[in-house]
């Protein structure tokens, strides 16, 4: 296999001959050579007291334009790939805080602010808050190479700022701009917001937008299991509850009667202003998913009633119950009748020696798909998309390993991985000390951190900001490697102040072992 090999001093290429490696490149100035050697080599070179660290001599790849999970899982990237649909004969107005008119991901039309931006903003709807760029990332982030896609990138997209740098809105500001978006004839008016109090207003607006052809999709709320909040509530809005990438019902979601679909809703990467990205969870970051999907079937020519039912009637039902999933999982390919590709895979998990590793988790890495070993090591996965993925074999008390398959149209893809046996410890946090570094615009906090592992096989620190329901609402990750490992690192977010509470440290190793902590700000 090949390996980097890190020496305390100087390089010892006679220790990496005597265990069968042969070196491929030495990097004099830091005591690094990349070897191939046997596999049952590494555990002895790591041992050896003048190696530091043995580490798989993985891939880099360019940074380029990222596909979400949400727009995989609902198969949006399958209608963006066929050259055949689109959606930019279609228009959508995101009811919101406004839009970033100048995020290199986002093509704007026009807008219209019914709350000002607060700031140096050459728009008065632009975004001064970040909520409703992100929410319009989701819906049609371009198909440019760069950042993130969106569900519908073609649409014609309109800002609509209701809400102001807080994220609050009047009854009347929020009608106002439905109002506005239903005159101009905008075909989807997604909108990413609620109150668990009725407004006649409200509902008289979502009436007249539906009554004028709009198709009005709304997130059912946040309000952990209890009420569908309003707009989402009316009968004329379309009301969209979260799930996560296991398909289970966010925690946080509103569910009820009312519900009629469900959508990616947890961890969603989107874009943020200042030409940013972030990832951020809500029924806010489900519903532009469903207002996406809806964007190709009426473009199709369909009504928003047609296209409201084309959307329930091709849903995919994930197990979830009726008022939690509503019709069930949207499906983009389906409802617009494009068919997804698919291949088998099949393979064996076995340990050095050839034996079957029974029980071992299978992961394809973009999917979320998991299956597990049978006695004889074998797994199987009956339809797979095509195209190239990464899959991950893993299991306790083994060195986990990840290789990349092409899956090809109608045939019995096959994939088998051989398992090192590994005693490896769990990493340990020496350290995790915050300083609330807060200003009147931007909440901040400084986390001073250092971690260390045992077996030399640190791999990453993730620093997350939780608000008072836990959700995240900031994070970072740092890439570490060795024994041990320390940093001084800031999380901010503009304006965010309630949503700073709490900071969760969570320090991974190589092998999949993790340690977490968390403290009050």
């Amino acid at each position: 296999m090949a390996v980097n090999i890190g020496f305390e001093d100087e390089v010892d290429r006679g220790l990496v001959e005597r265990h069968g490696g042969e070196i491929t490149k030495e990097l004099t100035q830091i005591n690094v050579v990349a070897a191939e050697v046997p596999e049952q080599a590494v555990r002895p070179l790591g041992q050896n007291p003048n190696v530091e660290f043995v580490e798989e001599d993985g891939t880099m790849y360019a940074l380029d334009q990222v596909t979400p999970w949400g727009v995989d899982r609902i198969d949006a990237d399958v209608v963006i790939d066929d050259d055949a649909t689109t959606a930019e004969e279609s228009q959508i107005a995101i009811v919101d805080t406004g839009i970033d008119p100048n995020h290199g991901d986002l093509d704007v039309a026009g807008g219209y602010a019914i709350v000002k931006a607060r700031g140096p903003y050459d728009k008065d709807w632009a975004d001064d808050s970040g909520h409703g760029t992100h929410v319009a990332g989701t819906a049609t982030a371009l198909n440019n190479g760069k950042g993130v896609v969106g569900v519908a990138p073609e649409i014609k997209l309109y800002a609509v700022k209701v809400l102001d740098k807080s994220g609050r809105g009047s009854f009347s500001d929020v009608a106002a701009g439905i109002e506005w978006s239903a005159e101009q004839g905008h075909d989807v008016i997604s909108l990413s917001l609620g109150s668990t109090n009725h407004s006649d207003t409200v509902e008289r607006a979502v009436n007249f937008a539906y009554g004028e052809g709009s198709l009005v999709v709304s997130s059912a709320g946040n309000e952990y299991g209890g009420q569908v909040t309003y707009p989402a509530a009316y009968e004329n809005a379309v009301a969209v509850s979260a799930i996560d990438e296991d398909d289970g019902l966010a925690d946080f979601s509103s569910t009820g009667e009312e519900v009629e679909l469900a959508a990616p809703g947890v961890d969603i990467y989107s874009t943020y202003p200042d030409d940013d990205y972030k990832t951020m969870s809500g029924t806010s970051m489900a519903a532009p998913h469903v207002s996406g999907a809806a964007a190709y079937l009426m473009a199709e020519g369909m009504s928003n009633v047609e296209a409201r039912e084309q959307l329930k009637d091709t849903a995919e039902d994930i197990g979830l119950d009726d008022d939690e999933q509503g019709a069930g999982l949207v499906d983009v390919a389906a409802a617009v009748g494009v068919e997804v590709e698919t291949g088998a895979l099949e393979g064996t998990v076995t340990d050095i020696s050839d034996n079957p590793i029974e029980g071992a988790t299978v992961e394809i890495v973009d999917t979320g798909d998991t299956t597990e070993t049978n006695e004889s090591g074998e797994y199987s996965f009956e339809e797979v998309s095509t195209g190239e993925h990464d899959v991950t074999a893993s299991k306790d008390g083994y060195y986990s390993k990840t290789k990349k398959v092409t899956i090809e149209e109608g045939v019995i893809n096959q994939l088998d991985f051989s398992l090192e046996e590994t005693e490896d410890a769990a990493p340990v946090i020496e350290s995790f000390v915050l300083s609330d570094t807060s200003n009147p615009a931007w909440a901040r906090v400084e986390v001073d951190w250092a971690v260390s592992d045992e077996d030399g096989d640190l791999d990453n620190v993730k620093l997350e900001v939780l608000d008072g329901k836990g959700n995240v609402t900031t994070k970072k990750t740092i890439q570490v490697s060795g024994s041990g490992a320390s940093g001084v690192d800031e999380l901010k977010e503009k304006g965010a102040h309630d949503s700073f509470v709490k900071v969760r440290i969570v320090v991974s190793d190589a092998a999949g072992n993790t340690t977490s902590k968390t403290k009050e700000i």
